[in-house]
């Protein structure tokens, strides 16, 4: 992976964090010219950058990378509002501020979690092709394999042909199977620890987030949401769908022969 940092004392402390936590190999370019020159050569998984370089206006580091479609996660200091708002348009994966004490660990967390995306697919269920479309550019920002489906009855489909589906995103208003008679179905075959699942909707009613939680759904979101707020809510729920995996698997591996045990 590739760092741009004009601070040797910040690229130094991320690069060590890096290579002694995940045991990445990490390039540094103090300056946009030498993170040029970086992407001619190598194909980068991500690039951690600095918003503000030598050699660069606001912006600039974060559309080159863009160009070479590897996804960027923008260091900064303070933001007000305004400034958010025009970050965001830059098609990140994320802005973290410099200046917190946590900022650091939190890159390394989040770079760990995006290489690990690339292995997780995540299937997006609803009728709406801008909506679904949508959604598919928010995970694939951040390198998941996104499998679409344009209702509840061809999600079931998709779910029986393709096992290895980790995460569920799906609509409320569907024809033929609404999303939480779709989480309801999925869950009457699938565990938690199989499959996570995030209901979708705009509907005002207050009771469906309920519903689709009581119905088996780990989280719920009301649409429209900001980008911010929809990868948080994926990024923890498939957290936790780590820890439940992990806890099984000790709860049903024999501690000496590490093999699976019947219950």
């Amino acid at each position: 992976m590739l760092i741009v940092e004009d601070s040797t004392t910040v690229s130094k402390i991320l690069k060590h964090m890096i290579v002694q936590d995940l045991g990445y190999q990490v390039d540094i370019a103090p300056d946009m010219s030498s993170a040029l020159a970086f992407l001619e050569d190598h194909k980068y998984f991500v690039v951690v950058a600095d918003l503000n370089l030598p050699d660069a206006s606001d912006g600039d580091i974060v559309r080159l990378v863009a160009s070479y479609s590897t996804p960027c996660i923008v260091l900064t200091s303070n933001l007000d509002a305004a400034q958010r708002r025009e970050i965001l348009k830059l098609s990140i994966v994320d802005y973290i501020p410099k200046d917190k004490r946590h900022s650091y660990q939190y890159v390394v967390k989040l770079i760990d979690r995006l290489y690990r995306n690339q292995e997780v697919k995540v299937l997006v269920a609803d009728d709406s092709l801008v909506s679904r479309k949508f959604v598919k550019m928010l995970l694939e920002q951040y390198l998941f394999k996104v499998v679409e489906a344009n209702d509840g009855e061809e999600a079931l489909a998709v779910l029986a042909a393709q096992p290895d589906i980790q995460l569920l995103i799906t609509d409320y208003n569907m024809p033929k199977v609404d999303g939480v008679e779709l989480v309801l179905r999925v869950r009457e075959k699938l565990n938690r620890e199989d499959i996570a699942i995030i209901g979708l909707s705009n509907d005002n009613d207050e009771s469906l987030s309920a519903k689709f939680i009581k119905n088996g759904a780990n989280d719920f979101l009301q649409k429209p949401f900001v980008h911010e707020e929809f990868h948080c809510r994926v990024l923890n729920t498939l957290d936790s769908l780590d820890m439940m995996r992990n806890l099984w698997r000790k709860a049903n591996r024999d501690y000496l022969t590490k093999a699976y045990t019947r219950r």
